[in-house]
């Protein structure tokens, strides 16, 4: 039992659904053999029956042939005819008397004469018309196994007549001078329920048979099926565990209840993580913002005092080449302390001061003085506005700080020209800002690391504008996203909650 249990859910189901199938089915072949056997012992007794009263009959027209032998010489034809048909007659009648239900018959095939003893039903005295009638219907029904003792000149046992109207029949031929003379045979009725319960249990064998066919075939589809969602539920778990955003794909039925379910366990967990990751690494930044003030604030000092220094040498030193290498550590000292400007913005940030903001005209704002530097590096500006846009809880500053930041990666992205389109929209409870541009895009590797600090894939970047950005908009409990265009470059998106005024979140 152990090792069956053990076997695949499809081999179990399987042999299941065999021993359900196969065992009726063998009944039914059983019961069948058995009522075959049956009939068949009905048809021999029958046919022992009949043959012994047809064997009595022929052996006493046999005898009374050969007693009158030298008389039969003597006649013609017509009148041997007649004479067979009266000794039948002389010889039959007894038998059917003490043989009831059975009937005797003689057919002469020269003279195609016929001559009946007794019946096969209850039977009443018959006018002349209704006898020639009846003795038409016995010959019909006859006359195949007529035919077929003549040819063969052997006796011969089988059933005839309709479907609700069969008889047995036994037929001997009967010689004269080693020449068929003629047919005698004998016939007894069948009951009707005979072969109604035969038809019957033919129709129900086969009927049941069907069924079982069509309940096996319709069970081993089932099994089938099962089976199949049950490997790809398998199939979608082993993927599942590799990458918990590999969700199973839909299934009908009860298998799709399950399924559905295990997604949405699948999607707690891939939230979990992520907010758990998300709290590492704010809990990182964090670290490295306070490390980063420090470093900043001891730097800025020197920086100062070596600005200071060569701005008096410039006063001083007329030389020119002194006059440029002044200029060269001056410009070197500016970036650096825009670098170290950003470093204190990004490890000491202020409290956000929250006011009513519509972002539409926020962002017209931010391009009266971003519009130069598009046409200047050949970029075509589109904007696709939602008039109905609700207004948010935020900052200005800092929200401006995120489009410039923004607008100004996406012209870098297109050094040759393209095309920017910035487009905001909203939900129940979040608005929407997406900067689009057609630019080089982003590795699919990097795409995750490009929020993280001093990373960057320009050659002058500090690799710190994005993780301001973030920070800027997670200050704001919202979110910021970016993906890959299909017909190339990246989208970013802002996402800032819909918020009552007055109310700091």
């Amino acid at each position: 039992m152990q090792l069956f249990s053990r076997r695949s859910l499809r081999f179990q189901v399987i042999v299941i659904t065999l021993i359900i199938l196969v065992i009726p089915a063998l009944v039914i072949l059983y019961d069948n053999h058995y009522a075959g056997k049956k009939e068949e012992i009905t048809f021999m007794a029958k046919e022992e029956r009949l043959g012994t009263i047809v064997q009595t009959v022929s052996q006493d027209l046999n005898a009374q042939m050969f007693a009158n032998k030298k008389l039969m010489s003597q006649m013609n034809t017509k009148e041997l005819h007649a004479y067979l048909g009266e000794l039948f007659s002389e010889v039959a009648t007894p038998k059917v008397e003490i043989n009831p239900g059975v009937r005797l018959s003689l057919y002469i095939p020269e003279s195609n004469e016929l001559v009946v003893k007794g019946f096969l039903h209850n039977y009443r005295k018959l006018s002349a018309d209704e006898q020639v009638e009846r003795e038409k219907e016995i010959f019909k029904s006859s006359y195949a196994g007529i035919q077929s003792v003549i040819a063969s000149g052997h006796p011969l046992a089988t059933i005839s007549g309709e479907p609700d109207d069969r008889f047995f029949q036994n037929f001997v031929p009967i010689r004269y001078n080693d020449e068929i003379v003629a047919v005698l045979w004998a016939d007894e009725r069948l009951h009707p329920i005979f072969d109604q319960a035969r038809q019957f249990r033919t129709m129900s064998r086969s009927f049941s048979l069907l069924a079982i066919v069509i309940g096996g075939l319709g069970a081993f589809v089932v099994i089938n099926n099962l089976t199949l969602n049950v490997r790809r539920i398998k199939k979608g778990l082993e993927n599942l565990e590799k990458d918990i955003n590999n969700l199973l794909p839909e299934m009908p039925g009860e298998m799709g209840q399950i399924v559905g379910a295990i997604n949405k366990m699948a999607c707690s967990l891939a939230e979990k993580e992520r907010l758990e990751e998300e709290m590492r690494r704010q809990e990182r930044l964090a670290s490295l913002g306070q490390v980063v003030t420090g470093v900043a604030h001891e730097l800025r000092n020197p920086l100062g005092i070596i600005k200071t220094t060569v701005q008096l040498m410039e006063g001083e030193v007329n030389e020119p080449s002194v006059q440029e290498y002044c200029h060269v550590i001056k410009n070197q000292v500016d970036r650096q302390n825009k670098v170290i400007t950003e470093l204190l913005a990004y490890g000491r940030p202020s409290k956000p001061l929250k006011e009513l903001l519509q972002l539409n005209k926020l962002l017209d704002a931010v391009l009266t003085f971003t519009s130069a530097q598009l046409r200047q590096n050949k970029v075509k500006l589109k904007t696709i506005y939602d008039q109905n846009l609700p207004h948010v809880y935020a900052d200005a500053d800092r929200i401006k700080q995120v489009f410039v930041n923004l607008i100004l990666n996406s012209v870098q992205a297109m050094p040759h020209g393209g095309r920017l389109v910035i487009s905001t929209s909203y939900n129940l409870d979040q608005v929407m800002v997406k900067f689009k541009d057609s630019g080089i895009g982003i590795q699919e590797g990097d795409i995750k690391k490009v929020f993280e600090p001093f990373f960057t894939t320009k050659d002058t970047g500090t690799g710190l504008g994005l993780t301001i950005c973030r920070q800027i908009v997670m200050m704001h409990k919202g979110d910021i996203k970016v993906e890959n265009n299909e017909e190339g470059g990246v989208t970013f998106i802002v996402i800032l909650p819909i918020v009552e005024q007055g109310v700091d979140n």
